[in-house]
This record gives structure tokens, C-alpha cells and sequence, in this order.
């Protein structure tokens, strides 16, 4: 090609990369991620041959056409994905073209599950059923009376009598002993739906065997299948979340969100402009970081069931005319999300890392910015299938009239590209020459930063005491001094403000930075005129709200003079 067209520039990419670009799918419970993996890997729809020319690639490991059944399981009822599961392209030691490697948990790792819904169970009480959120081992106890069916009596009433809870877990360990606990399972198919078939009791949560579940004893799956994105030299992870009250499932699990060079997160768009549990993915830290020094591929945001909406709420709500077509409400509310969480992306963040960035040097050097993708994965299933004359009237497509309108092709198109920029700078040397940490370790260490200082701010709040003399806000002694006076006003206005600082001093109004505070904020000084008797040089009264007790203290300073420096306030 660049002999026939020598203005054209053809890059030839490595086809062995260090590792594969690992995307992370995260997102609270119906979200829609495993309806939105089934969708990407082309599950439910005519399969994508895979045209990848990579010498790495076997050419023959096409799917067969006509595949419509989805890998993962999925529901509009309940969660289906119980641990975590990782999709690949079949690697050198896999039998076929579909294979399942699934690790069981430890026996260590199933008596702490066992110990810990027998807790849950005392807890909820007689008669009571343990509820996630309310009582700390509820979701050990589903897990654990699923494996076990209706026989796993764990009640508080049978745990009453002393020595119930452990001659109970050890009994239960001893049924768990023919179930291979510690050991890998091995599945191979050589058809998608034999594939799946065999898979599902290891991966579907709703699947609530006779004799009892498998899924609860699933630590990690790894399903190697020949999906056209997967040939692009990436894997998929499906996360069932970031928190879990299992220790050794949460290190599992914060692992492979550590690694992740992608972070994909997903939100149903009815409420992904308000919803707190993806917003809490996106703290602060993280934000000002791919702000300032992130690339293109890193970071995006998914909001799925984009074809499900009411249509008088959207005409009312977006001030659209009455007669605007669903289509025209649907790209209409696509485009708001887009707008709204683009904006809401910089809130808080400083002006300087907003700066524009120097234009990249090559095209896997592109700066970051959030791609918002509003996704309709049913949409595109149907459009598919209608394309392909396989699809009955009655499940045609509703509201999209194409599938670039689903906007999955593009979404396909970006995790190519993350993965295309991964491997360029892989072999460039580029990742390891700047030294960054993959986003997912970035994205663990923002969010432990924002508990910490939520912790800190609790602990604040809720402490007490001290040598210092305590003054409640509203029971502040009546005093003739001018700086006291200046203080009740402030209060009265507008209340004690944590590290502003009230006094009497030199006659002026000013404020420095406060040194005491290690620098790290303004603190106002409210000085009023010298005491007549004293002068500015007079020992002076100080109130301040201190941010570290949770409190107001009385302090006796020095007139005259201060530290930092000092400025004149209106």
C-alpha cells in the first residue's frame, strides 16, 4: 500500500503484546452489563466473522452464522452475575474453540462464607430472613442456602443452642466435600449453545439446581470463545461489584479492577445522570487525574436501555413539540445524557486541569475526554435480525431505524481503538516510560482517598472533649469585646464556619493562610477595632469552629501582628 501510495502512511501494528488491554464492565445491580456483554461479543445476533489478519489468530476459529444464544446470563428481575467472569479469545492451550476454566473456592474461603451466614442468620432474628444491607453476611447467606437447597436449615432458631454454629458449618463442610473445593473446572464445547449450556450453572445466579446450586462455590470464571472483539487483543471483565463483604472475594475483585487499562461504567439512562452508585466511580481524584494527564480509551460511560422511555414524560421534560416522533424523543434524550454527564464530569474539578493540552504526537497519544455511549442493545439485536430476514413482525425494532443508531457499533469501535493505542504503546515502551498506573489502580486509589476523608470528616464530627474550653455555637457569652461581637454576627448570618478564625486585632479586616492548618486553607481573620484601653497591641479574645473536634473553642492570642499573609476584606 505505501508503494502504490506513497502520501499514504500504513503503521503495522505488533500482534504480541505484553498483555492484553483488560476492560473492566462496572455497575450497580440492572445496570444491563451482562445484556450489554452478550451484545458486544455479538452473542444474540448473526455472528461477526472474524477478519483479524494477525498471525496470532487462526482464521478458521470463525463462529458459526446464525448464532443467537447469549453467554451470560441475564435477567430483568434480579442480579445473574454471582462472581467474577472473564471473557478471551481461545489461547494456545485451549481444546476447542469454546472452553471454560472455572476456579472454585478454597475450603478456608467456604468456612468463612458458612461462619459468616450463620452470623447474618442470628442476627435477622427468628422467623427473619437476612436482607443485603441490613445485616452484615446476608449475601454469604443466599449464597450459601442456594448451594445447599431448603436442607441447609440456617435459622436462628436452630443456631440457639451453644454449639449449633459449629457443629452446623462443620456438617455442611463435610457435604461440600465431594464438590471439589480448591480445584478447576474444565468445560469444552465445540457449538455456542453447547458452550453455554454447560457453562450456565457455573455463572447464572438464578440457577437453582434440585440438588442444590453451583454458582455460590464459582471464586472465577475465564470463558475462552472466538468472538470478533475478542480478536482485537483484549478481554472483558464482568465485575459483580467494587465492594463485597467477603474479604478474600473484595482482594479478588479489587485485583482485577487494579489491572484494568479500561474502565467501562454502565448505568440504565433513565437515572445515569442522578445515579449515585456510577457517580461514585468517578470521584474527584480521578477525574482531575484523567483530566490532566489521561489518554483517549481509558474511561467511558454506557448508558444502556436507551430505547425504553416514556414518551409524554420526554415531550414534558425536554420541551419537546407534541408531535415529535419517538425516534426524534430518543436521540433527544440520548444527546441530553451526553450533555449532562460530560458537564457533570468537570464539576468541582480546578480550572488548571481543565487547560487545554498540547496536541498529541501520534494517534494512540490522543488526550483524554469522556465518551458518553447511549446504548440499546435489544435495539440493535432486533435490527440485526431484521436486516438478516430472520426476524417475526412482532419483534421488530420499536424506535431506532438503524443499528449505528444503537450506537453498540461505536462502542465496538472505541474498545478497538483502546486496544489498537494499548498495544502502540506497549511497544513503544511508552506506559512504562511515563510510569502510570493502569486507570483501575488510579480509579482504587481515588476511591479509598474519598473514604478516608470521609472517615476523617465523621470522626471529626462525632470526637469531643479536650483541654481546650468548649463554647457551644448558640450559647456564646455575652461580652462589650468588638471581636466577640463580630462573631455572634458571623454566626447569626450564616453560622460557625469550620477554620475561620474571629479576633480583635489592629482595627483592620484581613485574612492569611493559616500555618497551624499546614497551609491547606484560607482562614479569615475578622479583626475590629483596638479595645481603647489596650490598643492593637492589646491580648485579645479568638473563637473558632475547629474542624478537627467538631466544635467552637476560646482561645487567648498575642494583638498585633499574624502569620502568613495578610489582606484587606470588604
Amino acid at each position: 500500500l505505501s508503494a502504490a501510495d506513497p502520501a499514504r502512511r500504513v503503521e503495522v501494528l505488533p500482534y504480541h503484546a505484553a498483555e492484553p488491554l483488560k476492560v473492566v464492565v462496572c455497575g450497580g445491580t440492572g445496570a444491563g452489563k451482562s445484556t450489554l456483554l452478550n451484545a458486544l461479543l455479538g452473542c444474540s445476533t448473526p455472528s461477526l466473522a472474524c477478519t483479524c489478519p494477525r498471525p496470532d489468530r487462526d482464521a478458521s476459529m470463525t463462529r458459526p452464522e446464525g448464532c443467537s444464544t447469549p453467554i451470560l446470563p441475564t435477567s430483568c428481575m434480579r442480579a445473574c452475575t454471582a462472581a467474577v467472569i472473564e471473557l478471551a479469545w481461545p489461547d494456545a492451550d485451549c481444546s476447542g474453540p469454546y472452553e471454560a476454566r472455572v476456579s472454585l473456592v478454597s475450603r478456608e474461603e467456604w468456612r468463612e462464607a458458612l461462619l459468616a451466614a450463620c452470623a447474618a442468620a442470628v442476627s435477622a432474628g427468628p422467623g427473619k430472613t437476612p436482607q443485603v444491607g441490613e445485616h452484615r453476611g446476608a449475601a454469604d447467606w443466599s449464597r450459601v442456602t442456594s448451594c445447599y437447597g431448603a436442607s441447609a436449615s440456617i435459622t436462628a432458631e436452630a443456631l440457639a443452642a451453644p454449639g449449633a454454629t459449629e457443629a452446623l458449618v462443620a456438617s455442611l463442610m463435610e457435604r461440600a466435600a465431594d464438590k471439589g473445593l480448591g480445584s478447576r473446572v474444565l468445560l469444552s464445547a465445540s457449538t455456542e449453545a453447547e458452550f453455554a449450556r454447560l457453562v450456565q450453572p457455573y455463572v447464572d445466579s438464578s440457577d437453582e439446581a434440585e440438588g442444590g446450586a453451583l454458582w455460590p462455590l464459582v471464586h472465577r470464571a475465564t470463558l475462552f470463545a472466538p468472538f470478533s472483539l475478542l480478536s482485537a487483543g483484549l478481554r472483558l471483565y464482568d465485575v459483580p461489584g467494587t465492594h463485597d463483604e467477603n474479604q478474600a472475594r473484595a482482594l479478588s475483585m479489587r485485583s482485577i479492577i487494579a489491572s484494568a487499562h479500561t474502565v467501562l461504567i454502565t448505568s440504565n439512562i433513565r437515572r445515569a445522570c442522578n445515579d449515585k452508585s456510577a457517580k461514585d466511580l468517578m470521584p474527584l481524584p480521578l477525574r482531575r487525574e484523567l483530566l490532566q494527564r489521561g489518554s483517549m480509551g481509558e474511561l467511558a460511560f454506557v448508558a444502556s436501555q436507551a430505547d425504553i422511555f416514556n414518551r409524554s414524560e420526554l415531550v414534558e421534560n425536554l420541551r419537546l413539540d407534541d408531535e415529535t416522533p419517538p425516534l426524534q424523543c430518543a436521540l433527544a434524550r440520548n444527546a441530553f445524557t451526553k450533555r449532562e454527564l460530560t458537564k457533570s464530569f468537570t464539576q468541582n474539578v480546578p480550572l488548571a486541569s481543565l487547560g487545554a493540552r498540547p496536541p498529541p504526537e501520534a494517534w494512540h497519544e490522543a488526550p483524554f475526554k469522556l465518551p458518553v455511549f447511549t446504548v440499546s442493545a435489544v435495539e440493535h439485536r432486533k435490527l440485526l435480525a431484521s436486516a438478516g430476514g430472520g426476524a417475526p413482525s412482532d419483534d421488530a425494532a420499536q424506535v431506532f431505524t438503524a443499528p449505528s443508531q444503537t450506537e453498540l457499533p461505536a462502542l465496538r469501535s472505541f474498545l478497538r481503538f483502546a486496544a489498537l493505542a494499548h498495544h502502540r504503546r506497549s511497544a513503544d515502551g511508552v506506559e512504562e516510560a511515563t510510569a502510570r498506573k493502569p486507570i483501575g489502580a488510579t480509579l482504587l486509589d481515588a476511591l479509598s482517598a474519598v473514604e478516608a476523608s470521609a472517615d476523617a470528616e465523621a470522626g471529626g464530627e462525632a470526637s469531643g472533649g479536650g483541654g481546650e474550653e468548649a463554647v457551644p455555637p448558640n450559647d456564646i457569652p455575652a461580652t462589650s469585646d468588638m471581636s466577640s461581637m463580630l462573631f455572634i454576627a458571623s454566626a447569626a448570618f450564616s453560622g460557625p464556619k469550620p477554620g475561620y478564625v474571629y479576633t480583635s486585632r489592629g482595627g483592620k479586616l484581613g485574612y492569611h493562610r493559616d500555618s497551624s492548618s499546614g497551609g491547606e486553607g484560607l482562614t479569615a481573620l475578622a479583626a475590629a477595632a483596638a479595645n481603647a484601653e489596650g490598643g492593637p497591641e492589646a491580648q485579645s479574645s479568638m473563637r473558632r469552629a475547629d474542624p478537627e473536634m467538631g466544635r467552637i473553642v476560646r482561645e487567648e492570642v498575642a494583638g498585633g501582628g499574624g502569620s502568613g499573609s495578610t489582606g484587606s476584606v470588604p
